[in-house]
């Protein structure tokens, strides 16, 4: 049995990544698809709480995706979730695209977080990254699955080392791997930049015809600039 202490509402997806921009000073819009219930509310306030603009998009058929956590101490004993991975169509798909549109005037920079809960199905990502392409607007995709060729247009793919692995189909086990995976994901996507980070080792970085590694003592750079971002 566990007997509840306290509890807490955290954002996830996007929802974090806007809060880590936002913490940077970037100017923040986000876009995404919520349930017609509670915790749409909850999100919409805390995004309010933080000075965050969001355009969150109502969805009758499915719920907000939900994690809850069940915590003993810093031990999880639990994860629940509620979500509904159907891809989105119809009126929630075009408002979605509206609203992404929208807003690419006064965007710097895209980020699309791809959870593969069914927010961008492939020609709503087309649709994006073509508009995207015709503003001038680059666009940094953390990408989900094994095909990540409907990316194709992007200009940084940001890959973690299990999600890099699943998407070349080979373990990346030693540097040689390491790079062959940066030059298979560079050519199947037609991205100028790969990044992929490897936990404690630090990360990987393909930057046109350039590679290299760099450790986790290294710093990054901080952004102030405007972003959108959607999950």
């Amino acid at each position: 049995m566990l007997a509840a202490e306290s509890s807490e509402y955290r954002l996830g997806g996007a929802g974090n990544v806007a809060v880590n921009l936002a913490t940077m000073e970037a100017r923040v819009q986000v876009v995404g698809v919520v349930g017609s219930d509670r915790p749409a509310g909850i999100m919409e306030g805390i995004f309010g709480d933080l000075g965050i603009r969001a355009d969150l998009v109502p969805d009758s058929s499915k719920p907000t995706v939900q994690k809850s956590r069940m915590l003993s101490g810093v031990h999880q004993m639990l994860r629940v979730d509620w979500e509904d991975t159907r891809p989105i169509e119809g009126a929630v798909l075009q408002s979605v695209r509206e609203c992404v549109e929208k807003n690419l005037a006064e965007t710097d920079i895209l980020v699309l977080s791809d959870y593969g809960k069914g927010t961008l199905p492939p020609g709503l990502l087309r649709s994006i990254l073509t508009a995207a392409q015709a503003q001038g607007v680059p666009v940094v995709v953390d990408p989900k699955g094994a095909d990540y060729s409907r990316y194709r247009g992007a200009t940084l793919l940001t890959p973690n080392r299990r999600e890099a692995e699943v998407a070349v189909g080979c373990a990346l086990d030693s540097d040689e791997a390491i790079v062959e995976a940066g030059n298979r994901l560079k050519e199947q996507v037609q991205v100028d930049k790969v990044v992929i980070t490897l936990g404690p080792r630090g990360i990987y970085f393909r930057d046109g015809d350039r590679d290299g590694q760099r450790g986790p003592d290294r710093k990054s750079t901080r952004l102030n600039s405007s972003h959108t971002s959607i999950s």
